[in-house]
Formats: C-alpha cells, sequence, structure tokens
C-alpha cells in the first residue's frame, strides 16, 4: 500500500520546458505505476493555466505499462481554450515511448439544472482502518472481484479512501 502523501507527490509537476513536465510516482507494490495516477497527472498537466476550469471529461488510452524505475515525462499540447471550454492532449512517456494518450475537456463552473444519476448508496465505513496516511479500498458485502466462478448483479459498492487526503 502507498501513502497518500506518496500519491500527492507524485502529482506535484516538474517543469522542464513549455508544456513540458517530468514527474514521480506513487509505488503501489506491484511494480508498474498505477493508471489513476497516469490520469491525474495528465489532469493535473491540462489544468495548468486554466485553474478556473473544472475537468468535464476525460478519455485514456492506455499504450503500455509505466514502470517504477523510470520518471513519468508528460507533453501538454493545447487544443482550444477559450472563456466556457478548454481542450488538451496530454503524452505521458517513459524514455521516449508513450506509456498513455489522455485528452482532457474543462469547463467553466456552471450550474446543475437536471440530475440524472441516482443517489450514491448508503454505505458503512470500514472498522478495519489501516495505519494513517494509507490508501483503503473495501468492497461491500464480502463479493470476491478475483473469483472467476462468482455470479452476480451487475453492480458493486466499494468504499475508497486515502486516509489524510485534502
Amino acid at each position: 500500500m502507498t501513502s497518500t502523501a506518496g500519491v500527492l507527490a507524485s502529482l506535484q509537476l516538474d517543469r522542464v520546458g513549455d508544456n513540458e513536465y517530468r514527474a514521480g510516482h506513487a509505488d503501489m507494490g506491484h511494480g508498474v505505476v498505477s493508471g489513476g495516477q497516469l490520469i491525474g497527472q495528465a489532469i493535473v498537466a491540462a489544468t495548468l493555466g486554466h485553474e478556473a476550469k473544472l475537468v468535464k471529461t476525460v478519455h485514456t488510452i492506455f499504450a503500455r505499462a509505466a514502470t517504477i524505475e523510470l520518471p513519468i515525462e508528460i507533453s501538454v499540447e493545447p487544443i482550444q481554450a477559450g472563456r466556457a471550454f478548454a481542450s488538451a492532449s496530454v503524452k505521458l512517456s517513459q524514455a521516449g515511448r508513450v506509456c498513455a494518450q489522455v485528452m482532457v475537456l474543462l469547463t467553466a463552473d456552471e450550474p446543475d439544472h437536471i440530475r440524472h444519476a441516482d443517489a450514491a448508496p448508503l454505505m458503512n465505513a470500514p472498522t478495519d482502518g489501516l495505519a494513517d496516511g494509507q490508501w483503503q479500498v473495501r468492497i461491500d458485502g464480502g463479493i470476491d472481484i478475483a473469483d472467476p466462478d462468482a455470479v452476480g448483479p451487475p453492480s458493486l459498492d466499494v468504499w475508497v479512501r486515502f486516509d489524510g487526503a485534502p
């Protein structure tokens, strides 16, 4: 398990040129960089200079795994920037090889006139907490997602928390 501080540190980008950044990674314990971390780094990179806008959509292609042995090289290609919308293509690479390509659409804050989503189900937080600053994931109902013979309804309730995250 990685710490919350490790995940937050991986989102700190070092500027190395115009629209070019370098970042470390949070070691999740399995030798490769988490796809969620790559998406997070792409979002951080795409929002630089657009701090007043919110992420509307993210589309990602994971081309190959990123190793924990090398830093992540991040290149942002702005596509469009206006009052209401901005968009960028973000390439995440290691040693010149593309690991992920992410398209990010940003929008100015807008009122929520109608909401179509169902309310999230009520779940109790796990009582077997990990040490402070750890990533916690629990699947409700005792479902084993690694069991290939398990059959059930097409829904899964998952509780996730990075303890101490802002």
